[in-house]
């Protein structure tokens, strides 16, 4: 199991002679919750504070665990007309330690800052998805604040080239069934880091690999120039 981008930005970025069509897709299992989330304990409660204590000379460390969501970052700050320190670390448990912990001010995190936002303790400053946030449906969207890119993104097993039919649609419909079944405790868990399952299999689950690889390019370029 990776996240599409595996297949996608960091394929397109490592420049080798890989391509989705190297591998098997599968299913998807989650669609990504990708929010910009900062501590509750630094006082500012939306995206527009945040930007207003850059602006007025406050440092703001931007914790990322991808080349595309450093990009992403870098854009949102050059839109804003500031610039954030961005920090990238491996894994969203990083980003989230780190923003705990107060060693970043905000960071990218795709789910796993939803029981700290529950408890108050976090918050979702902005959606980098092209739709808002299950959890915070008011908070802006990345599109909102001029960047016309985003991190939507799944969650998705994959299998070697050449898979065959047969053995493809057993173990797609064995892992959707699993992650559909809310009593499951891969079920509970997607039901409660990610607003519930998002399964996409079959042919739809290998044009959505192959364009997330097609559309990497553009992002590169902007945050380039």
């Amino acid at each position: 199991m990776l996240v599409t981008e595996s297949l996608g930005y960091n394929m397109a970025a490592a420049n080798t002679q890989l391509t989705p069509a190297d591998f098997t897709g599968l299913t998807t299992t989650a669609g990504f919750q990708m929010g910009s989330v900062a501590p509750a304990s630094k006082g500012g409660t939306s995206w527009d504070d945040m930007i207003s204590a850059a602006k007025n000379g406050e440092a703001i460390r931007f914790g990322v665990m991808s080349p595309k969501l450093a990009d992403l970052a870098y854009l949102l700050g050059d839109t804003q007309d500031v610039e954030f320190n961005i920090i990238e670390v491996r894994g969203g448990k990083a980003v989230l330690d780190g923003v705990t912990a107060g060693d970043m001010d905000v960071g990218f995190m795709a789910g796993i800052q939803t029981k700290g936002v529950n408890a108050g303790d976090l918050v979702n400053l902005a959606s980098a998805m092209s739709e808002p946030l299950v959890q915070t449906p008011d908070a802006p969207v990345i599109a909102d604040l001029g960047v016309p890119f985003n991190a939507d993104g799944y969650f998705v097993f994959v299998a070697p080239k050449g898979l065959p039919d047969d053995a493809k649609t057993a173990i797609s419909i064995a892992i959707s069934d699993i992650v559909n079944d809310p009593d499951s405790k891969a079920g509970t868990l997607i039901a409660t880091a990610f607003g519930g399952p998002d399964v996409i299999n079959g042919e739809g689950v290998e044009k959505l690999l192959q364009d997330g690889y097609a559309a990497a390019g553009a992002l590169m370029k902007a945050a380039s120039e």
